[in-house]
């Protein structure tokens, strides 16, 4: 997966943040407004800043599950439609990389319990499937309090074509934290020059190869509980290596498979009735004979 990854523009993998020593020097806590989220930040020079950059982390995976836009039926919404949500599980079958990485995030809510009471933050832990690590990511499509500052943004018909999400809930919040970006890798054959370009979210799928961009936040619950989100931010297409294999095994089954003997197919098309053809027939036939008899006259 290494070798698929994105020249990250500036993003740090998430996987250098699995030590306690380095995530404390890189990164520290905010606390956004009075609605008790706290933020994952840049730490060291704009700690005085009024505005704090929000770290974005980034990841490699194949996609084991995802519930992304467009939302085009009804059953695609949960029975409370405001805390509908795009997410994705992914999986590193195995790759240690993967694995450090789900070990950052563990690092991540450890930090973050440090700032609340004991007790008060929901315990996370990743996903198992099949013994592999898998870490899920995910943005609601509507904010819920926890970040009212973020401007409001027109919900995109490639999110809501039909227009369900916003019948459902035609008060929603849609802001700029609710966005999540979707891009596509392309290779030059011949220069081997990366290209990354916008792409609809119906273009991915289970089995893919991307990368996410993604940040950590918190976010009061109930009962003095907080919990810890795994924002989804961007997510980038780099292949499709699962379906090209079952592409290439498929053609190679049918590559070795015998060929049975070519056969002739009849086939009677048209509009001509079975009267007509008859007739056809007749008619053929008298011609054959008005030839005969017209040999037959020449010769005496």
């Amino acid at each position: 997966m290494d070798e698929a990854s994105l020249s990250s523009h500036g993003h740090k993998q998430l996987k250098h943040l699995s030590q306690s020593h380095d995530l404390r020097e890189t990164v520290q806590v905010y606390e956004k407004g009075s609605s008790g989220r706290k933020d994952l930040v840049y730490s060291g020079e704009q700690q005085d800043s009024v505005e704090r950059e929000e770290i974005v982390v980034t990841l490699q995976g194949f996609i084991l599950r995802c519930n992304l836009s467009p939302i085009t039926r009804n059953d695609q919404l949960s029975k409370n439609p405001v805390a509908a949500k795009q997410s994705l599980v992914l999986t590193g079958l195995g790759n240690d990389d993967f694995e450090t990485a789900a070990r950052a995030v563990l690092e991540i809510h450890t930090l973050f319990a440090s700032t609340l009471p004991d007790n008060a933050l929901l315990p996370w832990k990743p996903i198992r499937d099949e013994d592999f690590v898998c870490i899920e990511f995910s943005n609601r499509f509507f904010e819920t309090g926890g970040d009212s500052e973020s401007r409001i943004v027109q919900l995109s018909a490639d999110i809501d074509p039909m227009g369900f999400l916003r019948a459902h809930c035609p008060t929603g919040r849609h802001t700029e934290d609710n966005v999540v970006l979707y891009y596509e890798r392309h290779i030059n054959p011949n220069s081997g020059e990366k290209t990354y370009l916008a792409c609809k979210p119906v273009c991915v799928r289970v089995g893919q190869l991307v990368e996410i961009q993604a940040s950590f936040c918190t976010v009061p619950i109930t009962k003095g509980r907080h919990t810890m989100l795994s924002k989804l931010r961007v997510v980038c297409i780099l292949g499709n290596p699962v379906q090209e294999d079952l592409n290439n095994e498929i053609f190679k089954v049918v590559k070795e498979s015998p060929r049975s003997p070519t056969k002739k197919t009849k086939r009677n098309v048209g509009y001509e009735s079975q009267q007509g053809s008859q007739e056809e027939t007749n008619t053929t036939a008298a011609l054959k004979r008005l030839r005969l008899e017209d040999t037959s006259m020449d010769q005496h």
